[in-house]
């Protein structure tokens, strides 16, 4: 039964803990300390398997904790798994490392990753043990054989035979003085006739040499010496030990042999398993890396877009001026959009899923994307006759066919050649099959793009759907193209494929399943023409001066009154004052004081009638439905749009949100 110690201060994490480890591993024993000297002393005393260990803790904090653990012979060898909370500085990641950790998770933890890690943590642990008590083993072995050997031949040879292994006693010269039957069978002859033979004989002609080279070591040093071979797929692990005479002179060797092809292959499959833990955990870092930039790079991108929104309205359409701004306004979008494929990659589960017509998405798509595509490059789109509806996130969708027909038109050297993107319907009767594994059985609407490009190397088409893995030339790509496309489709319960050979171009191929319940009529929105206003109160609340007086200037030009504040304390108090002088409150998220969920708790506790609109760049704590349910009447994702704006205000004043 395995042994599990949990090192927390806070007793509702050990319990959470206990309880979710026992879940995982129903055989497991789980201990607890709530301190760090208390741990300490249980892996003293218990020796368990693996260790969990909080890092904020008083008194003894955990990095401390798995110093002293690691420095200790009876502990050092135990795993140490360090959890610490969501934001991990890098410095205290390298400093866990440092101490000795074996892995370092972050809360809250994913229970797969958890379930993995300890289960890795354990076989670790269950290697280690049995292999340090074959050593002692071996070790003891050696030591009965050497002194067996010293008074009895007989006795030699029976110790020999005991051994599973191969074993051999040579004298300097390499020539057999003793072997068991394992070792003869191994070369291939009866133990007698191997007797007085050179060993060196029996072996290939690499490792033969090999094997003379280390025996040499021996004799010369005194010391054992350990290597391995490989002959026909099997590994074969050595250890050769020196016997010495009364005046400590070698003069015999002992060889011990095994078949170490198994636990290689073990090996080999814990380095796997430990690589798809790092490859999770990069992926855990950039996510929460992505999640980290995108508040305060919103806030950035609203103050830019928004301010030269609002200086477009006051310049002449068709001046230098009111295209340079134009071109601000294009190049923040850019960036805009850049964030937006990051957070794809770290938040894949963000998407609003609704039923979208495929084929006017495309051409709208290939509409846009027409003008990027020089003239030299040949270019056709087929897109079926028959509706093809599926649910998704059309912005996402609208990504994955950007993204595609940009990463074909790049493909292809000195912008020439021809591209094809073609939508069109396929159903899998029974099973998709072999080449479609990942699919179930129905309708599907395909999106093919083709190019005829440089072509993709075979021993790089499964990674181009990595993050930051690219075959362009720096400068040209960022990575994250397919990288999100592939996220995407995931999401979307389809699947993603690629075929193709260097220099003759590639061919994606998209599957979503079809939506094919009922009819569907496409509603397409009137124009906005004037944006909507009034002239009610509204407070105004970002920590932001530019955010806060873009936003205020936009509902002024609308005709409301705005009281405007940059701290979410001065704004309570504001409204604590006159609460009923506001008819509305629009207030960013991530705040110094109060957050912008607790200032609205706040709000809500003396008027739970007022509307209430929230606005973030970025927010793992609270969503669209989160907000909702808290009483917040909408909820809107920067960088903020001015007609978004203007129509959310209205609507929530007049009651009319969908």
């Amino acid at each position: 039964m395995p042994k599990i110690l949990a090192i927390d201060d806070k007793a509702d994490n050990l319990i959470a803990l206990s309880a979710l480890l026992r879940a995982m591993i129903p055989d497991c024993e789980v201990s607890t300390a709530d301190s760090g000297p208390k741990g300490l002393d249980l892996a003293r005393s218990e020796q368990p398997d693996a260790i969990l260990l909080d890092i904020k803790m008083p008194e003894m904090d955990g990095f401390e904790v798995c110093e002293r653990l690691k420095a200790e012979k009876q502990t050092g060898a135990i795993p140490v798994i360090m959890l610490t909370a969501l934001k991990t500085e890098s410095s205290d990641l390298v400093r866990g490392l440092e101490a000795g950790a074996d892995a370092y998770l972050s809360k809250p933890v994913d229970e797969n990753v958890l379930a993995a890690q300890v289960k890795t943590a354990l076989r670790i642990r269950k290697a280690e043990l049995a292999l340090r008590r074959q050593n002692e083993g071996l070790d003891a072995l050696v030591r009965e054989k050497t002194v067996s050997l010293r008074q009895s031949e007989e006795r030699v040879k029976a110790l020999l035979n005991a051994s599973s292994e191969a074993a051999v006693l040579m004298d300097a010269a390499f020539c057999i003085q003793a072997i068991n039957t394992e070792a003869a069978r191994r070369l291939g002859c009866p133990p007698e006739e191997c007797l007085q033979t050179c060993i060196l004989d029996y072996l290939p002609a690499e490792t033969a040499e090999q094997s003379r080279a280390k025996g040499w070591e021996v004799i010369q040093t005194g010391r054992p010496v350990c290597f391995e071979d490989e002959r026909g797929g099997v590994i074969y692990s050595h250890r050769v030990y020196p016997v010495f005479n009364d005046q400590q002179q070698v003069v015999q060797l002992a060889l011990f042999a095994r078949d170490v092809t198994e636990e290689r292959r073990h090996e080999a499959e814990r380095a796997q398993l430990e690589n798809q833990l790092r490859q999770a955990q990069k992926m855990e870092a950039v996510g929460t890396l992505a999640g980290g930039i995108a508040h305060d790079f919103n806030n950035i991108l609203s103050a830019v877009l928004g301010y030269t929104d609002l200086a477009l309205t006051e310049v002449q359409k068709g001046t230098l001026l009111h295209k340079n701004l134009s071109e601000v306004l294009f190049a923040g979008n850019r960036a805009r959009d850049l964030v937006g494929q990051i957070l794809s990659i770290s938040r894949p589960d963000s998407q609003e899923m609704r039923p979208v017509p495929l084929n006017s998405l495309v051409k709208e798509a290939m509409k846009m994307l027409r003008s990027t595509i020089p003239s030299s490059i040949s270019f056709q789109e087929r897109v079926c006759s028959r509706q093809l509806v599926v649910l998704a996130d059309p912005t996402q969708l609208h990504q994955v066919i950007v993204n595609l027909a940009t990463n074909a038109k790049q493909a292809m050297p000195e912008q020439s050649g021809s591209m094809e993107v073609w939508l069109d319907r396929i159903v899998f009767e029974d099973q998709p099959g072999a080449d479609h594994p990942d699919l179930v059985p129905g309708p599907y609407a395909r999106l093919s793009v083709s190019d005829t490009g440089l072509g993709i190397p075979m021993d790089q088409q499964e990674k181009i759907f990595e993050p930051y893995f690219t075959t362009k030339e720096r400068g040209e790509g960022t990575g994250l193209g397919l990288s999100v496309v592939h996220g995407i489709v995931k999401t979307h319960q389809g699947k993603i494929e690629v075929s193709s050979r260097p220099g003759q171009g590639s061919l994606f191929q998209v599957y979503l399943p079809l939506d094919e319940r009922g009819s569907y009529r496409e509603v397409r929105p009137e124009p906005a023409g004037e944006l909507p206003g009034g002239s009610e109160k509204i407070l105004v609340v970002d920590d932001e001066d530019a955010i806060v007086n873009m936003v205020r200037q936009y509902l002024e030009r609308l005709g409301y009154r705005v009281t405007a504040r940059n701290s979410s304390f001065e704004a309570l108090q504001a409204f604590q004052a006159t609460p009923n002088a506001f008819d509305a409150v629009v207030t960013d998220m991530t705040m110094p004081d109060l957050t912008g969920v607790q200032l609205a708790r706040e709000i809500l506790k003396i008027r739970p009638e007022l509307p209430v609109i929230l606005c973030t760049g970025y927010s793992d704590s609270v969503s669209e439905d989160s907000s909702r349910q808290q009483g917040l009447a909408k909820y809107l994702k920067k960088p903020i749009n001015r007609e978004e704006l203007a129509f959310s205000v209205r609507q929530v004043l007049d009651g009319t949100l969908p």
